[in-house]
């Protein structure tokens, strides 16, 4: 008896007891800031949000919000989350006020809300992002947490990796691991193509990865079906997509294409309940990690630099989701041949481009004029900004460029079908000329179109017609040397 412990359960029941409760741990409310109220997806977002969709039913939330002044209060998205009962809405801001929006954020959901719209000029449209950028950046160092998560969101992937892009240049001692954008919508067009493809539903296909900017790869991908051949099966397995639908001239040439013009349908069709669906799965996966399925995002490029891309650019990988906030790119993953020429391009681009170096340069003229001028800059400064403001490729069609071979990344041939499609053309030609450089075509207007070809035949070069017809005219030996190549 002399070693018996009492314990609470012993005292008479006459008497205050006061039990601690050493294991109950409450966590900390998580405050988000969403940068802008008017988009269409906000609602949306916010009831996935407080519902515990995304952070788990015993995580609390409080959201911030920043409503421009002069548009309609958006105190109203509130209310009815508040109809909806959610009891992790531990509280909620509206406000234009940026300190007060800003002040101890955890999480910022930053929307790129400048789109290409009609009467607005590429100029105007680059400046309005270059101008928020700038804003942005100021607000998260001077008011957020250190260690506060960015998140780019957008209908428009080539806008939230530019707003990345600008954010990095124009702050580099950001942390650039705290950085990151959504490109899960392209996922899921791609993962809807393949699913009226092979006539299935979509939560049987995963493992869809975008590479570059908007480039699905299909080369993890896989579909759960039964088994072919084996009519007695019962119980489905994963069978590789590239298997299942065995085209590999869809998926090299008609997939990506589909994607693209999809994506741009999407993009003027506003819609915003796939965005936010897309922010969701998002932020799940980055907070809460995914070890079943291979995740993408787009991050800035770390330092070492993996497949060959330049560092504190942005473009979007397959990542390693820790589950705390934090990425890191998966540097033993392999792509197709047309994946590969898609990241070629994107390499130049990022290396040559003159509209990239006009962008840099302007930058510098901004963080020049804040220091002479002690203020950040505002949107009243556009118009100075016009004046120097020079891209002499922005609208063009098809530009002739040039690109090192050392900077062509490792290509996994395997599981391909020997096909005709211009991606396979494209790397026997790669393979054959062994040339210090090579030379692609890049996107751009059709006014270009006419005058490069008129000025390339006026200097003796080559003129575009001549090099459509070489690259037709290559597809007839196509497979005779595509046996030649090693594998």
């Amino acid at each position: 008896m002399d070693n018996y412990k009492t314990n609470f359960l012993d005292y008479p029941l006459d008497r205050d007891v006061h039990v601690c409760r050493p294991y109950v741990f409450e966590k900390r409310p998580i405050k988000i800031l969403v940068t802008d109220g008017g988009h269409k997806f906000v609602f949306c977002l916010l009831y996935k949000i407080c519902s515990g969709e995304v952070f788990g039913n015993d995580q609390d939330v409080i959201i911030h919000l920043i409503c421009s002044k002069g548009v309609i209060d958006q105190k109203s998205i509130f209310y009815e989350l508040e109809e909806c009962g959610f009891h992790l809405l531990k509280g909620w801001l509206v406000t234009s006020d940026i300190e007060e929006a800003y002040t101890d954020v955890d999480i910022v959901v930053f929307t790129t809300s400048y789109e290409e719209q009609s009467g607005v000029t590429h100029k105007e449209t680059l400046l309005n992002h270059i101008i928020k950028a700038r804003q942005t950046t100021k607000y998260v160092l001077t008011y957020a947490k250190s260690d506060v998560k960015i998140i780019f969101v957008g209908a428009s992937t080539k806008f939230v990796l530019l707003e990345m892009g600008l954010l990095r240049r124009l702050e580099p001692t950001l942390k650039y691991r705290n950085v990151s954008g959504v490109t899960l919508l392209d996922e899921a067009i791609a993962r809807a193509h393949l699913a009226a493809k092979l006539k299935t539903t979509t939560d049987r296909i995963k493992n869809i990865i975008i590479w570059g900017q908007t480039c699905p790869d299909v080369h993890y991908a896989t579909v759960r079906m039964l088994p072919k051949g084996d009519l007695g099966a019962t119980e489905e397995v994963e069978v590789p997509v590239h298997e299942a639908l065995q085209d590999d001239r869809y998926l090299h040439e008609t997939f990506i294409e589909c994607i693209l013009r999809r994506k741009v349908g999407y993009e003027l069709s506003r819609s915003g309940k796939g965005v936010a669906i897309a922010i969701a799965r998002h932020l799940k996966a980055l907070f809460g990690g995914q070890e079943d399925e291979i995740i993408s995002m787009a991050v800035i490029t770390p330092p070492s630099e993996p497949y060959s891309m330049i560092a504190n650019t942005v473009s979007s990988y397959p990542v390693w989701l820790k589950g705390n906030g934090t990425w890191k790119v998966r540097e033993d993953m392999k792509y197709g041949v047309a994946t590969h020429l898609t990241m070629i391009k994107l390499m130049h681009h990022l290396r040559k481009d003159k509209p990239l170096g006009t962008l840099f340069s302007m930058m510098e003229w901004i963080l020049k004029y804040e220091k002479e001028h002690n203020e950040m800059i505002t949107i009243k400064e556009k118009p100075q900004l016009l004046e120097i403001f020079e891209l002499p490729r922005w609208d063009m069609d098809y530009v002739l460029v040039e690109l090192p071979l050392e900077a062509i990344p490792k290509v996994d041939k395997e599981n391909f079908v020997l096909t005709k499609s211009i991606a396979w053309d494209d790397t026997q030609n790669i393979r054959k000329e062994k040339k210090s450089s090579i030379r692609f075509i890049l996107d751009g207007s059709k006014k270009f179109r006419k005058k490069s070809s008129m000025a390339a035949s006026s200097k003796g070069s080559i003129s575009l017609p001549s090099i459509i017809k070489k690259r037709m005219a290559s597809l007839a030996s196509s497979n005779a040397l595509l046996q030649k190549m090693p594998h």
